[in-house]
């Protein structure tokens, strides 16, 4: 019984000196388009141009922020409008703490 305990109050000790996993990257998006922005779409770098996928929660009125959590990788991003045309993107993005990207014509 004493190793059970032992080992149980060793795990604890471990679990709880344990650093708290990173908070996720994020873009914080301003739209200043003038344009409503119907979905911001995500793809790693190296992906090709078919690989984009729509982000959850990317619908943008005009004069809105979002904020979107980012993988720790390298993406590209696409905004565009309701007819599908592209209304701004960015290319090689790696997120940083207050990392922003305001939409613009």
């Amino acid at each position: 019984m004493t190793r059970v305990v032992l080992g149980l109050a060793a795990g604890l000790l471990a679990a709880a000196c344990a650093s708290p996993p990173p908070a996720p990257l994020s873009v914080r998006v301003h739209n200043r388009s003038g344009a409503d922005v119907a979905s911001i779409s995500m793809k790693e770098c190296a992906g090709d141009e078919g690989s984009f996928a729509p982000l959850p929660a990317s619908e943008l009125d005009p004069g809105r922020t979002v904020t979107i959590d980012l993988p720790d990788t390298c993406v590209d991003l696409v905004a565009r409008d309701r007819r599908g045309r592209v209304i701004a993107e960015q290319r090689g993005l790696r997120a940083l703490p207050g990392t922003t990207w305001t939409l613009v014509r």
